[in-house]
């Protein structure tokens, strides 16, 4: 079995879709959080549906290579997703409990019928996932408003000088 994941990412929300063979989940997260943190709460919540299941082998398809080079290369550090100590911490036990998991990267919008799926079903996700933004994504949204007002203070000689914040 496998799923695919996608995320879809608007001015009013960011959305992501799980795809298995027999149930396909969405959901919209807040507009603040970045596609990764769509993407990389697919992987979490794929696994978290595996957990529960008697079968043993799966493979998780999904198209966001940043996600995937993340987990490979992951390295105790602050500036790390939180959620990628998740998912590697989830991965490692359920491989401790006999489960055998390959994650695979796809190219997105090539015609592979699952992925197309998550596609579809991720910019018609509903329900709303209650969840804390992680940190790096409100650094972002802080940062990118502060430019944004930055940028209009063209009068000001410093933003001549230094037109970045």
């Amino acid at each position: 079995q496998h799923y695919q994941d996608l995320e879809s990412k608007s001015a009013t929300h960011v959305s992501f879709a799980v795809v298995f063979p027999e149930k396909t989940f969405s959901f919209k997260l807040h507009s603040s959080c970045s596609v990764f943190t769509a993407e990389i709460i697919a992987v979490l919540f794929a696994l978290e549906e595996i957990s529960d299941r008697s079968q043993r082998y799966f493979i998780i398809y999904t198209d966001s290579l940043s996600v995937l080079q993340s987990l490979s290369s992951f390295y105790p550090h602050p500036h790390n997703h939180p959620l990628v100590l998740n998912v590697l911490d989830l991965f490692n036990k359920l491989t401790l409990r006999g489960f055998n998991i390959m994650l695979c990267w796809v190219t997105s919008h090539v015609g592979i019928v699952g992925n197309e799926q998550a596609d579809r079903t991720a910019k018609s996700a509903v329900p709303p996932m209650d969840m804390t933004i992680p940190v790096v994504d409100l650094k972002k949204l802080l940062y990118s408003k502060w430019q944004e007002q930055w940028d209009l203070e063209t009068s000001n000689k410093l933003h001549a000088v230094n037109p970045s914040v």
